[in-house]
């Protein structure tokens, strides 16, 4: 089961609870043995805090502070933010929010949204960066050991009005590949500051 998928299947499951959860905070230093699920808010991890489940929201954002160590992050509807220092051992994603990982966080996993940005600064990445209808930047030495894949919504014709853009700053490395599996999306890739793709691009424009 692919990101996407998974995302969707959080969608049903979490839409089942009738009632709704009020806001979880864990509190800097904190450690929580279990996995943490929210409905109809967000889910903020401290700074220098430890959470080994997965944190799980439907309409709220995921906020995890520097130099913590979590499990997978996932939401539906709201925003994934990850301070410096800070690993996530799994996946984050998202379908309709943005992900921004500060400067010397590791992901263990993938990184994926539907309608939203991604962002890294500082950031090694294990897995791929996924997006439907996001632009990517990576700067200040980012690197992605996996691909980069623009997926094809499913069911859609219709064409994007603006251009989808991958940035790479600050020399950043995509080991991988950049694929664009959207014909209807012009997709540019602008590579500056000594950045690289270790892989190929495929169906992109250069700049």
């Amino acid at each position: 089961m692919n990101n996407f998928s998974k995302s969707l299947v959080l969608v049903t499951l979490l839409s089942l609870l009738t009632v709704s959860c009020v806001s979880i905070r864990v509190d800097d230093g904190a450690t929580c043995g279990g996995s943490l699920t929210s409905v109809n808010s967000g889910i903020a991890i401290g700074s220098a805090s430890t959470v080994t489940g997965e944190s799980r929201s439907v309409n709220g954002s995921i906020t995890v502070g520097n130099d913590s160590d979590v499990g997978e992050l996932r939401t539906v509807n709201g925003s994934i933010r990850i301070g410096s220092n800070t690993t996530v051992n799994g996946d984050a994603s998202t379908i309709n929010g943005k992900i921004r990982c500060k400067s010397g966080s590791q992901i263990d996993g993938t990184l994926s949204t539907i309608n939203g940005a991604i962002t890294l600064t500082e950031t090694a990445v294990t897995g791929n960066l996924e997006t439907i209808n996001g632009n990517i930047t990576l700067e200040r030495r980012s690197r992605v050991q996996g691909d980069i894949v623009i997926s094809r919504k499913p069911g859609s014709d219709e064409r994007p009005k603006e251009p989808l853009i991958i940035k790479l700053f600050d020399g950043s490395v995509v080991e991988g590949n950049i694929i664009n599996k959207d014909d209807r999306f012009e997709v540019q890739v602008i590579i500056a500051d000594d950045s690289k793709v270790l892989g190929e691009i495929k169906n992109a424009e250069v700049r």
